[in-house]
């Protein structure tokens, strides 16, 4: 296992590498209680590429597993998603200094998540929409990562 990506685009990626603890509520429903778990980021393969492995024990959250890789022409990175569901998807992603995001348009189903990160790359405040319905985005689900490790 690599300590630092192959491709010079992954660096902007180094943020997320580590141990994070995560909370995370449904939106959608007010009375849902906040869910606890953990996120991890590992460079896989040489460093081409990120996987993140994700697990909310006792909860209604799936575990999932996903690996992030760079579009370099196109200087966006896709997300290959799959979880305990059997739910597999691929979304778009951009990493920036201090947002993190992810989207998917899928017009039965659409989603996109936004994370602000904090100055010194600990904490990510981020918010899941989704859309049912063509460009009617209602909030989904809020989450806070908290890097451990």
């Amino acid at each position: 296992m690599a300590e630092s990506p192959t491709n010079p685009m992954l660096a902007r990626l180094n943020v997320l590498v580590g141990d994070w603890d995560v909370e995370a509520r449904v939106l959608r429903d007010p009375s849902s209680s906040p869910q606890r778990g953990r996120t991890s980021f590992r460079w896989i393969v040489d460093g081409a590429f990120l996987l993140q492995r994700s697990e909310t024990p006792n909860s209604l959250f799936p575990t999932a597993t996903a690996v992030i890789g760079p579009d370099a022409d196109a200087g966006t990175f896709a997300m290959l998603y799959f979880d305990s569901r059997g739910v597999s998807r691929i979304y778009e992603m951009d990493l920036t200094d201090r947002q993190w995001r992810l989207w998917r348009e899928d017009p039965d189903f659409a989603q996109r998540f936004t994370g602000e990160i904090s100055p010194d790359g600990t904490r990510i405040d981020a918010t899941w929409e989704l859309a049912e319905e063509p460009d009617d985005w209602q909030p989904d689900i809020a989450m806070t990562y908290l890097k451990i490790g």
